[in-house]
């Protein structure tokens, strides 16, 4: 078994492979806010509805700004964020990619 490293993958035949998903649906799931917006800092849950949820029970909704880019903007309470979704990782700073908003949770 090897642990880590490059893999390459070769297909021969009739292969089928779903398609790649949209900005979208990579959102949906739970996130551990990294920062502390509003005195939020509990688990949030990003619904396929638009809308959000954090385990406080404080509600928002999140909206696809740019589908190519993967930028969001978030909004809950008076907070009004435009984040860039790395996928596996989480939301990020636009303009700054190793700040991490929101960590996906695995």
């Amino acid at each position: 078994m090897r642990a880590g490293g490059d893999y390459e993958l070769e297909a021969t035949g009739v292969v089928n492979f779903d398609p790649q998903p949209n900005a979208a649906d990579l959102i949906v799931g739970l996130y551990t806010p990294m920062s502390i917006y509003e005195n939020e800092d509990t688990a949030v849950k990003f619904s396929p509805d638009g809308s959000l949820e954090f385990a406080s029970g404080t509600q928002g909704k999140w909206k696809l700004f740019d589908a190519g880019e993967r930028i969001f903007t978030i909004s809950f309470r008076s907070t009004r964020l435009s984040l860039k979704l790395l996928p596996g990782r989480g939301l990020v700073q636009t303009n700054d990619p190793s700040s991490i908003v929101f960590q996906r949770h695995r």
